[in-house]
């Protein structure tokens, strides 16, 4: 009878050990999730607060993953509770396998993330170095039309997906209202559009560049100032009644 009391206390010592290692190990997996959600909260109010480039390259993917990573932990932990109330086990391999999904996707798309990055610095390191950009056909005299010119083509303004014809009015000392009229009228067309022409234009100088036929027109698309891939393949073919795949295969089969 003494011996089998001590191994029933070794076995229940055994299982409380690993009660509390699972509790314990879902707390801090959920306690460091919601950390790093809260970082990339604040990631992202930075980066809108400083209006760079980079605020295309986002942080929602993440943020997801880590949402989805926390609802398993809550879950992990609800069963827990469950087997120590009821006395009763359950098998954790949903859980388990949940988990090893989400990790898996995330590497994935973490390492798709980072491959678009560096695509992007070799673009913007290109661009930087050889000094290339767009320059319009006609010659305008409206000398606010030319301050609008140099700010937004020469200094590649355009480039940042966050610019708005507030940001450019209150730059050149204008109100929005007579910005716009002077872009319409001088230009013909309005600020979005003369935005997206110049990004078009930017996205073919990438596209017919042979140095980056094997990059991904996300890497692209981002560096030439659209905020994400489907915006790049509508503005491109409302401009050019191609999307960027269709110019791209073009241009190669002209250089055969």
């Amino acid at each position: 009878m003494g011996e089998e009391t001590l191994n029933f206390n070794i076995w229940n010592s055994i299982i409380l050990a690993g009660l509390l290692q699972g509790f314990s190990g879902a707390a801090l997996t959920a306690t460091v999730l919601l950390h790093c959600y809260s970082m990339m909260s604040e990631y992202q109010r930075g980066i809108k607060n400083k209006q760079v480039r980079d605020t295309i390259s986002g942080v929602g993917w993440f943020k997801k993953m880590a949402l989805g990573l926390l609802a398993l932990c809550i879950l992990w932990l609800a069963q827990l509770v469950y087997v120590v109330v009821n006395a009763v086990y359950i098998p954790f391999y949903v859980l388990w396998i949940g988990m090893s999904v989400i990790i898996y996707w995330l590497g994935h798309v973490g390492i798709y993330k980072y491959g678009v990055q560096q695509e992007r610095k070799k673009i913007r390191s290109y661009s930087i170095e050889h000094r290339s950009s767009f320059v319009p056909a006609k010659q305008q005299k409206n000398e606010h039309v030319a301050g609008l010119e140099k700010l937004v083509v020469q200094q590649k303004a355009f480039l940042d997906p966050t610019l708005t014809l507030d940001k450019v009015a209150e730059q050149l000392n204008l109100s929005t209202s007579h910005m716009s009229r002077i872009i319409n009228t001088e230009l013909g067309m309005g600020f979005p559009d003369y935005l997206n022409s110049l990004r078009v234009a930017e996205a073919k100088s990438h596209l017919n560049n042979p140095e980056f036929a094997n990059y991904t027109l996300v890497a692209i698309g981002l560096e030439a100032g659209f905020n994400s891939k489907t915006t790049f393949n509508m503005t491109f073919k409302k401009f050019t009644s191609l999307t960027p795949s269709e110019y791209r295969n073009s241009q190669l089969e002209q250089n055969l």
